[in-house]
C-alpha cells in the first residue's frame, strides 16, 4: 500500500509537472516607447513626482513588462540625447495595448503629469 502511494504522487507529480511544461507563455510582441521632453524649470519635486507616476503606470494590468530611464548620452550623431524620459512597455498583444490607453491609471498619469512636460513622442513596435 505504501509503496503504491507513493508512485501515485510521484506519477501525479509528473503529470502536473508536464502539464506546467506545455502550457505556452505568450511573449511579448508589441512594444510602446514614449519619450519626455519635461519642461525646463522642473523641479526635483516635480521629477519625483513623475518618476513615481511611471512606476505606478507600471502596474497597469495589460502590461507584459515595462522599464524607464534617462538618456544614456551617448556622443553620435545618430542619436538623439535631447529627451528627459524614456517609458519603454512590452505588451502581449495590440489589444492589450489598446486596453492600456483607455485603462484609468494610464488616464490619471497623463491627467496629473501632462503640466510637467513640453513635448511627447511615442513609438510603437510590431516585433517580428
Amino acid at each position: 500500500m505504501r509503496n503504491t502511494m507513493g508512485k501515485l504522487i510521484t506519477c501525479i507529480t509528473l503529470l502536473l509537472f508536464l502539464i506546467s511544461c506545455s502550457q505556452k507563455v505568450e511573449e511579448p510582441t508589441f512594444v510602446h516607447t514614449v519619450f519626455f521632453w519635461m519642461k525646463d524649470d522642473l523641479t526635483e519635486e516635480e521629477a519625483k513626482f513623475f518618476e513615481e507616476g511611471m512606476e505606478k503606470l507600471g502596474q497597469t494590468p495589460s502590461i507584459h513588462s515595462y522599464k524607464w530611464g534617462k538618456p544614456a548620452g551617448t556622443p553620435r550623431d545618430v542619436v538623439d540625447n535631447s529627451y528627459t524620459y524614456a517609458w519603454i512597455v512590452e505588451f502581449a498583444n495590440t489589444e492589450d495595448h489598446d486596453a492600456y490607453q483607455e485603462d484609468p491609471i494610464h488616464v490619471k498619469f497623463i491627467e496629473e503629469s501632462s503640466d510637467l512636460w513640453t513635448k511627447v513622442q511615442v513609438y510603437d513596435t510590431i516585433l517580428e
